[in-house]
């Protein structure tokens, strides 16, 4: 963190200074897949042996447990509750409080599912846990009526257990989902600069909250789908404790996040054919 010249928002006139952070990430995947469905029929010769040929599978069935994996990326925004008020400095500079205080983030994200589907007719209910490694990072300028410090926070991990509605047209499944939602986050400050010395400091929070979301799902083989899911993320607004930021320390700083997905994945059915059997002998 460097440094930088600290405008005062009145008139232009510099003092002092404001910590400024600099990330810069690039992330990269690349996914292919093709599939080819029909074509001409091959040619046979009356001398060579030929095998019967092979039948087309029947319409899908979406009913089954499946497991899968998923990519993707996500951003969040987070507002940090203010507790200091403006204040006017020797010569007139004036610290005016409520700039900044929201911090927006940006990231990748991979991780896993499983789940459970019920079919009845069209209809396509279910089940489904995920969890998924992150790294979505973000950071801002925020307490300026403090004097301005950084402010910043890290998404590690988050997961969600929800419920899915669908409405399938033979091998095309669109659904809807909810549920609940967890977010692993660190937040931090840091308060060094050229006009404030105030330490910094950082705190890691497990948060639980609510998601909605939305997606589509194409069946490749009866086993094997593909999909594309965006998720909403809501999170109440949680007390973060700074004890090693003096001032900061002494003040309630509450911090209310959102994150968005959009992930691209897939998974593979198990048929409940088999339980279903070994339920019946017994």
């Amino acid at each position: 963190m460097t440094p930088t010249g600290f405008i005062d928002l009145t008139g232009a006139t510099f003092f002092g200074s404001e910590p400024s952070g600099f990330t810069a990430a690039r992330y990269g995947v690349f996914i292919q897949s093709s599939y080819r469905w029909g074509g001409p029929a091959p040619t046979t010769s009356a001398s060579m042996p030929t095998k019967a040929p092979v039948l087309a599978s029947g319409a899908m069935d979406w009913t089954g447990f499946y497991v899968g994996a998923h990519l993707g990326g996500g951003w969040s925004d987070d507002r940090w509750s203010d507790p200091f008020a403006s204040t006017v400095g020797a010569g007139g500079f004036v610290n005016v409080a409520g700039f900044g205080d929201i911090t927006r983030a940006t990231g990748p994200l991979g991780g896993g599912q499983i789940g459970a589907n019920w079919q009845a007719g069209s209809w396509v209910l279910g089940v489904q846990a995920d969890a998924s490694a992150a790294d979505i990072i973000g950071q801002n300028s925020c307490f300026t009526g403090l004097g301005g410090v950084l402010c910043g926070r890290t998404i590690h991990a988050l997961g969600t257990l929800t419920g899915r509605v669908g409405y399938a047209w033979d091998r095309l499944l669109a659904y809807v989902k909810g549920g609940g939602a967890w977010v692993d986050t660190t937040y931090s400050v840091f308060g060094n600069t050229d006009a404030l010395s105030l330490g910094s400091g950082r705190t890691t929070l497990n948060s639980w909250g609510w998601t909605i979301g939305a997606g589509v799902e194409y069946a490749i083989t009866d086993h094997w789908t593909t999909f594309a899911e965006y998720d909403h993320i809501g999170l109440p607004s949680t007390t973060v404790p700074f004890p090693t930021v003096a001032v900061i320390n002494a003040a309630t700083i509450a911090v209310k996040q959102s994150v968005d997905l959009f992930k691209v994945g897939v998974n593979y059915k198990f048929d409940f054919g088999p339980w279903a059997a070994v339920a019946a002998k017994n």
